[in-house]
C-alpha cells in the first residue's frame, strides 16, 4: 500500500518547520521517513502564489500585518502572529521543494487549487479583485467570494497562464484540486448546482437552448442540459491543461468531493476520464472523517462516477490534527481491500502533529497493525519462532544488520519471553558500557536511564491493552535489568530476567508474573506487545513492530495473543 500526501509549506513551519531550505529539507526528511513517497506540494494559498509568482499576486504576509484584521474562526492567535513574517516575494520555496525532496527520494508534484481565488476572506487574488463580474453567482444574484467560474474565456486564460508558470518548476506531475472553493459548496442543501447564474452565463444558455436556466426544475430534462452547459467550459480547461502538460511529458490528477460532481460541480469528470485527460482521482468527504466506511463510501461512490474508465481512485484522511493511529489501519486497510493503488493524507505535516510516522511507515513495508500478531502458548506446548525485525531509523526499508527472533509462553503464574540476539561478535559484548559512573544527568537525575545506548532488549507490554499505558522491561547481556512504567520511571513491580552468551548469539528471557498486574492469562486475551533490541556494534536499533524513536506510543504496538 503506497502513501502519498498534500503539504502546505506554511503549515509545516508553523507545526515544527523552519524558514528557508534547511526547513525544507526537515520537512522533506520527515515525510520521506513515514513512508510517504509522493508529496503535492501546495503551490497557492487562495489567490496568493506561494512562490515569486509573475502572473499573479505574492503571499507576503501583508494581511497579518494590518492592525485592523481580526483573525479567523477558531485559529489561534499564533498563527497569524507568525504568518506576518511568511514573505514568499524572495523565495521561491516550491522549485526549492522540487529539488531538495527529489534529492531525499520523494516524487515532488505540484498542487494547484485551481478553483480557490481566496481563503477565508484575505486571499484574495488580483484578478478577482479587478473582474468582480465573473465570480460564481447564486440563482438570487449574491456573488460568491473567492469564486471565479470557468464559463469565462478570460478566467480559463487567467488560470492556465498561471498553470503554465507551475509547468516551468520542476515536478513530476501536477494535482488540480477541483474541491476548495473558500468554504462554499457548490451546491444546494439537496446537492443540486448552485453556480451559473451569472448574467451572460444565463444569456449564452439562453441563446443556445432557447431557455430561462432561472426557471428550470433540479431533475428535469432541462436541467441536465443546464448541467451539459455549464460542464463544458471545465472540460475545455482541462483539455488545454492537458495539452500543455503532455507536452512536457507531465501527467495530471485531480481532486474532487467524493459526490456526483456532474450534479454537484457541474463537472464532467466521467467524460474527462474516457478522454485520457487524467489519471488519478484523489477525493476526500464532506466531513473530517477517517474511518473504514468512510475509505468505502470515498471509492464506491467515485467508482460509479468513473463508471469502466481506467482512472485510479485515490480516498484521502481529512482528520487534519486529529487522526489517531488505529484510524488509520482501519482506512488504509479498507482501501487496501478495494484495491486501490494508495491513500493519501491530506496533509502531510500530521507526521509531526498526531504524530502517525510509525503506523504510515508501517503501511508503506507491507506490516499494517493489523496483520502483525503473535501468539503466546503455553509452557510445554510447541512455540512459533518471530522474526521480522525493523530498523527503527531506517528509510528504506533494508534487512537488519543482524537477526533477531523471540517465543512467547505462559503458564497460569508467568508470561516468558525469550529474544534471540544473533550475534557476530560475541566476545565483545561485556563488559557492557554503561553511561559512566560521574554522569550526574544519567545517575542522579536518571535521564536516558531507560535508553541505554549500548546492547540491550526491550520487552514493551500494554497489558490491559488500552492503547494508552505500558511496562517496560530491560535486559543487558551481563543480566543487569531495568523496568519502569510509561510516565513512571520508578515504577518497581516484581520480575525476573537472564541473559546467556553462546558462540554466535546472545538470549534474554523475561519472566514477568501475572500478579505484577493482578490478572489472569485466560485463552483468547489480546495485549500490546512491542520488542525492541539495542545493539552497540553495528550502531543499529532495531524493532519487531515499526518504530521512528524509542520513546514509543501505545497506539503503535502490535498484539500478542494468548492460544
Amino acid at each position: 500500500m503506497k502513501i502519498y500526501a498534500l503539504g502546505t509549506h506554511s503549515d509545516w513551519v508553523y507545526n515544527g518547520g523552519a524558514w528557508g531550505r534547511p526547513g525544507q529539507q526537515r520537512i522533506a526528511d520527515l515525510t520521506y521517513a513515514a513512508g510517504i513517497r509522493r508529496l503535492y506540494w501546495r503551490t497557492h494559498n487562495g489567490g496568493q502564489a506561494k512562490y515569486p509568482s509573475k502572473v499573479c499576486r505574492v503571499s507576503d504576509g501583508a494581511v497579518y500585518r494590518d492592525p485592523n484584521f481580526q483573525g479567523l474562526g477558531t485559529l489561534p492567535k499564533s498563527y497569524f502572529a507568525y504568518a506576518q513574517y511568511l514573505d514568499y516575494r524572495e523565495w521561491d520555496q516550491v522549485a526549492d521543494m522540487g529539488e531538495i525532496g527529489t534529492k531525499v527520494g520523494l516524487e515532488v508534484c505540484h498542487w494547484y487549487t485551481v478553483f480557490e481565488d481566496d481563503h477565508g476572506g484575505h486571499l484574495a487574488s488580483d484578478f478577482l479583485l479587478a473582474h468582480p463580474k465573473y465570480r460564481c453567482t447564486l440563482k438570487n444574484g449574491e456573488q460568491v467570494p473567492g469564486c471565479l467560474d470557468f464559463w469565462y474565456p478570460e478566467v480559463r486564460a487567467y488560470k492556465l497562464a498561471i498553470f503554465s508558470e507551475l509547468l516551468e518548476k520542476p515536478a513530476s506531475r501536477v494535482l488540480l484540486d477541483f474541491l476548495r472553493r473558500n468554504g462554499r459548496p457548490s451546491a444546494d442543501a439537496a446537492g443540486n448546482f448552485r453556480y451559473g447564474f451569472n448574467p451572460e452565463i444565463l444569456g449564452g444558455f439562453r441563446a443556445e437552448a432557447g431557455l430561462d436556466a432561472r426557471k428550470i426544475e433540479p431533475g428535469s430534462a432541462d436541467w441536465e442540459a443546464w448541467l451539459d452547459y455549464n460542464a463544458r467550459p471545465l472540460t475545455e480547461f482541462l483539455r488545454e491543461a492537458k495539452r500543455l502538460a503532455a507536452a512536457r511529458s507531465v501527467p495530471l490528477d485531480l481532486l474532487t468531493w467524493a459526490v456526483d460532481t456532474r450534479r454537484w460541480q457541474a463537472m464532467d469528470i466521467a467524460g474527462m476520464a474516457r478522454e485520457g485527460l487524467f489519471e488519478n482521482l484523489l477525493t476526500g468527504t464532506q466531513s473530517y472523517a477517517y474511518s473504514a466506511a468512510n475509505a468505502r463510501e470515498q471509492v464506491t461512490q467515485m467508482r460509479e462516477v468513473l463508471g469502466d474508465t481506467a482512472v485510479s481512485v485515490l480516498p484521502g484522511l481529512f482528520a487534519y490534527s486529529q487522526i489517531p493511529p488505529l484510524a488509520v489501519d482501519d482506512f488504509a486497510g479498507a482501501a487496501e481491500a478495494l484495491h486501490c493503488p494508495a491513500f493519501v493524507l491530506h496533509e502531510a505535516n500530521h507526521v509531526i502533529e498526531c504524530p502517525i510516522s510509525d503506523r504510515l511507515r508501517a503501511w508503506s513495508y507491507g506490516k499494517p497493525h493489523a496483520v502483525r500478531e503473535v501468539t503466546a502458548t503455553l509452557a510445554g506446548e510447541p512455540t512459533k519462532v518471530y522474526g521480522g525485525f525493523i530498523k527503527a531509523h531506517d528509510v528504506e526499508n533494508t534487512p537488519c544488520d543482524q537477526l533477531t527472533e523471540f517465543f512467547v509462553s505462559y503458564t497460569p503464574q508467568e508470561l516468558i519471553v525469550t529474544v534471540i540476539c544473533h550475534e557476530n561478535n560475541p566476545s565483545a559484548l561485556l563488559p557492557v558500557p554503561g553511561l559512566g559512573t560521574d554522569n550526574y544527568n544519567a545517575n542522579a537525575l536518571k535521564a536516558r536511564a531507560f535508553w541505554n545506548p549500548y546492547e540491550s532488549v526491550h520487552v514493551f507490554l500494554d497489558v490491559h491493552h488500552s492503547h494508552e499505558d505500558y511496562h517496560h522491561f530491560i535486559l543487558d547481556p551481563a543480566g543487569e535489568k531495568q523496568a519502569e512504567r510509561r510516565m513512571d520511571e520508578d515504577w518497581a513491580g516484581a520480575w525476573d530476567g537472564t541473559a546467556e552468551i553462546a558462540s554466535d548469539r546472545w538470549t534474554t528471557t523475561f519472566s514477568l508474573p501475572w500478579k505484577t498486574w493482578g490478572i489472569t492469562p485466560e485463552s483468547g486475551r489480546i495485549i500490546g506487545f512491542q520488542i525492541v533490541r539495542v545493539q552497540n556494534a553495528p550502531r543499529e536499533v532495531s524493532a519487531w513492530f515499526c518504530a521512528t524513536a524509542r520513546r514509543l506510543n501505545p497506539l503503535d504496538f502490535g498484539h500478542l495473543k494468548f492460544l
